[in-house]
């Protein structure tokens, strides 16, 4: 039996995010290289500042960075909005 819970969050996610459809591995790929660029670009900076020289915003860039860091192809010190990103060698 599902939970009476169920119904009503499927509803309040469909409201929340109407047509957010997921993004494709190329789109992703594609923000990813942009996103790297940019931190090249603007190294010890946080995704604040990032995000606008990239035409995304920092909620759309997160998981990107998080396949960058996964790489090895950025590091990251700090935390939360004081996190700053940083490019690493190649």
């Amino acid at each position: 039996m599902e939970s009476p819970t169920g119904p009503w969050l499927r509803a309040l996610s469909s409201l929340l995010h109407p047509s957010s459809p997921r993004r494709s591995r190329e789109e992703l790929a594609a923000l990813e290289e942009r996103l790297y660029e940019a931190i090249r670009r603007h190294p010890g900076e946080t995704m604040a500042v990032i995000a606008p020289a990239v035409g995304a915003t920092a909620g759309e860039l997160n998981r990107p960075a998080t396949s960058l860091r996964g790489k090895g192809r950025v590091r990251s010190v700090g935390q939360r909005q004081y996190t700053r990103y940083f490019p690493m060698g190649e």
